[in-house]
């Protein structure tokens, strides 16, 4: 047994011996490799890439004729198509899930992404009546090492004759930028909530581009167009190309720029231009910031841009059971005049139902419906000039083609109720009666005989007490409150007995008693 032990041990130590030989010579041979050119950097393998493409959600007139084809680096056919009616109210779009695998040891910062859309129909093709719009990433955002990243891409379209129907054919291509994240880098994203106006004798259309910086010193960058075929980006002054420099580790700055029409003749076959915005920082590649719209002047084609609504607001009118709906509005100039508004008030009760639609002419920025239901919640009054259904669904304050105002509760009729002790009213305790918005409220409230005096306690409208001579009165025996009557009035008296003088005769004597 002990030779044997003997044995097991000389065995394990020469393996032991000859693994540290060999690693000695493999890392000597390594290290002479790594010798021959002075300085190398190793990566692991591992990539970042496209990982998948589906379709998860679409109109009914949006068709994917097969899986969308795609390789490491982009979506390169969607296989999609819409057909098309002649209803304003036609939403067009088809929602993608792309996931993004960064199967790498490094960390990689996500940019805007660069595509390439159109849709063609009897062999025209059209360029800007599609919009992509990526959700569930943020430009400047980090995709970590070893992390997958699920993004959506929804495609959306605009049908530019709704006189005629028929099938578009999307084709473009779909490209995700990201590069990885190293000693620093620059990012941007354009304000896309402002619409430029080189439409007439405009000249310049403002914007604002918000740029982050990683660097660790201050960098230099200019502001360009990625086609300067029809636009190009300016100063203030409309001469120089845009030139700015940002603080190190910056978080995010806006910075202004203008854009105008490039020099020549250009054919603006829609209302809204896209135009893709860059920032190029000195010494390196343009960073892609997003796409900005500008409306410009057509050639000929029919008016299919509706009007930018806003600062739409609902109040009580000057009478019983009113609402009143304005907004501004903001005209797109283009070769049809906005002729009409369309408002749209939404009753917010069990099933969301509305009124009927009403249009007014474009001289109105108000409007005015009488004879609401008591306690009727209205949600959306909402103005638009052919904006989507799903534009319209979808409003929020301010938000484009069709706004809305914020909610509005509508309460005309209001509960009063008696408070009252100490001896004999018109009224008994407890006595609830009704007033109105836009009215005075009045009662008599005096003592049923004259041996009584009322005083009033307190008047309280909403929980706010209200101020006597001013908000109310009492004047012989009769209660009055005051227009604006705008909550629940409780009015609280106490009746005392007055003071009574007595005779009392006594013999020939005559005494007055108190």
């Amino acid at each position: 047994m002990k030779n044997k032990k003997n044995k097991s041990f000389i065995i394990i130590v020469i393996l032991f011996i000859v693994a540290l030989a060999f690693m000695t010579v493999g890392f000597a041979a390594y290290n002479q490799l790594l010798n021959i050119s002075g300085t190398a950097t190793l990566k692991p393998d591992g990539k970042i890439y496209i990982k998948s493409v589906q379709v998860t959600s679409k109109t009914p007139n949006a068709t994917v004729s097969s899986d969308p084809v795609f390789t490491d680096t982009s979506i390169t056919n969607f296989n999609l198509s819409f057909a098309t009616d002649n209803n304003l109210n036609t939403d067009y779009y088809a929602v993608y899930e792309v996931t993004i695998a960064n199967e790498s040891s490094y960390d990689f910062i996500y940019r805007y992404p660069n595509y390439t859309l159109t849709v063609t129909k009897g062999g025209t093709v059209y360029t800007n009546l599609l919009s992509l719009n990526v959700t569930g990433i943020s430009n400047g955002e980090t995709i970590p090492s070893n992390t997958d990243k699920v993004v959506t891409v929804t495609i959306s379209f605009t049908n530019p004759d709704i006189d005629n129907t028929g099938t578009y054919v999307v084709n473009g291509e779909f490209t995700p930028d990201y590069q990885e994240e190293t000693v620093g880098s620059l990012t941007g994203a354009v304000n896309t909530s402002t619409i430029g106006d080189l439409t007439g004798s405009n000249q310049l259309a403002a914007f604002t581009v918000n740029v982050m910086s990683t660097y660790t010193e201050t960098k230099n960058f200019t502001i360009s167009v990625a086609d300067t075929d029809k636009f190009v980006a300016v100063d203030s002054g409309g001469t120089q190309v845009p030139s700015h420099s940002i603080t190190a580790n910056n978080p995010g700055q806006n910075f202004t720029f203008y854009l105008k029409k490039a020099s020549g003749t250009h054919v603006y076959n829609s209302e809204i231009e896209n135009v893709k915005i860059l920032i190029i920082p000195t010494g390196e590649s343009g960073v892609n910031c997003g796409k900005v719209k500008v409306r410009v002047d057509t050639n000929g084609v029919t008016d299919t841009v509706a009007p930018v609504i806003s600062n739409v607001t609902a109040a009580y009118s000057g009478s019983n059971y009113g609402i009143t709906v304005s907004w501004s509005a903001t005209d797109n100039s283009g070769p049809t005049a906005l002729d009409t508004y369309t408002i749209i008030p939404y009753k917010k009760n069990q099933d969301n139902t509305y009124t009927a639609q009403t249009s007014v002419t474009t001289s109105n920025t108000s409007y005015t419906f009488n004879g609401v239901t008591e306690g009727d919640t209205y949600g959306k009054a909402t103005t638009g000039n052919k904006a989507t259904t799903r534009e319209i669904n979808e409003a929020t304050q301010n938000s484009g083609h069709a706004s809305r105002s914020a909610d509005f509760t509508g309460q005309w009729e209001f509960t009063v109720t008696y408070s009252l002790s100490g001896g004999n009213f018109n009224i008994s305790n407890g006595f609830t009666d009704t007033a109105y918005r836009y009215t005075n409220y009045s009662h008599a409230l005096g003592a049923n005989d004259n041996n009584y005096n009322v005083t009033i306690n307190s008047v309280t409208m909403g929980g706010t007490t209200l101020t006597a001579n001013t908000n109310y009165t009492y004047t012989n025996g009769t209660i009055r409150v005051n227009n604006p009557i705008t909550g629940n009035i409780v009015i609280t008296a106490t009746a005392t007995q007055r003071n009574m003088l007595s005779r009392r005769n006594k013999n020939t004597s005559s005494k007055w008693k108190i």
